[in-house]
């Protein structure tokens, strides 16, 4: 069963299990494991962390083999995607894994 929070600038999910198949979306999407790491397949590439954000309109997927805990889409208009992107030195990395999580640019 999903548990779902819902907020003017970003929607919040507690999934029960997610799985989907390749997509891009404008939102943002934070993806976070309470496992040690999980692995998805984003631009084709397999990327692999415990917490990674996709910018918007980025092709993704994620398998049954990816234990996703909690999920965030982000309006991309909104501070809190604003300081995603503005993180390293000026933006979202094309992959890296500095800090807390991941960032991911389309």
């Amino acid at each position: 069963m999903y548990r779902i929070f819902m907020n003017e600038k970003y929607i919040s999910v507690l999934p029960g299990r997610y799985i989907s198949e390749t997509h891009s979306h404008e939102l943002l999407q934070m993806f976070i494991t309470c496992e040690e790491k999980f692995c998805l397949k984003i631009n084709e590439r397999a990327v692999e962390g415990n917490c990674i954000v996709i910018d918007g309109n980025t092709p993704h997927h994620v398998t049954e083999n990816d234990p996703v805990d909690f999920l965030m889409f982000i309006e991309p208009t909104c501070s809190v995607a604003s300081q995603f992107r503005g993180r390293e030195n000026g933006g979202m990395a094309e992959s890296s894994s500095s800090g807390p999580c991941s960032t991911l640019r389309g």
